[in-house]
């Protein structure tokens, strides 16, 4: 998957000042997983099936996305050199959610999507969600399961139900 980039207002190559985000499918680098770990540690969330080490916790992590917020820098004040002023080279990015899908026994988990308190109600939850369905697909799998969710509401209005006789785990087929 390509990296995509678009506004809040959904658009991709904005025009009108939105603040602007970077979707991206994260490498299969265990590095990279532990920066969505942490961001899950840091809003008290549970990311079902990894470690602190960003590895698997006993489930194969199969493919893990981010959504950062870009913010573009100031120009430089006339007169002043970008070799003058580095930190106004280029825009920063910054990781605001995140998710990890995982796999076991050929089933599909995860433990929900964590987003900053900013990045909430902006759509980007539920498109971190299409992301892991997706990927599911892609995969060749016929359901998805969501982990002990800390917002039922949220993946059933996605097509989420809880899962017969389990009130821990949320279910959607595919």
């Amino acid at each position: 998957m390509a990296t995509e980039k678009f506004c809040a207002q959904g658009c991709s190559g904005c025009s009108h000042g939105k603040p602007m985000y970077r979707l991206e499918r994260v490498p299969q680098k265990q590095e990279r997983y532990k920066e969505i770990y942490d961001l899950f540690y840091r809003y008290n969330l549970t990311p079902f099936g990894m470690k602190a080490d960003g590895s698997g916790d006993g489930y194969e992590i199969v493919a893990a996305f981010a959504i950062k917020s870009i913010q573009s820098k100031r120009s430089c004040p006339a007169g002043m050199t970008t070799e003058e002023k580095p930190d106004l080279k280029g825009p920063t990015e910054t990781l605001i959610g995140g998710v990890a899908l995982t796999q076991h026994e050929g089933e599909f988990y995860f433990g929900g999507i964590a987003l900053t308190e900013e990045a909430r109600g902006k759509k980007l939850g539920a498109m971190l969600l299409k992301k892991t369905v997706d990927e599911v697909k892609k995969l060749g799998g016929s359901r998805v399961y969501v982990m002990t969710p800390v917002n039922p509401a949220f993946y059933q209005s996605e097509g989420f139900a809880w899962a017969p006789a389990d009130n821990r785990r949320l279910v959607k087929e595919i």
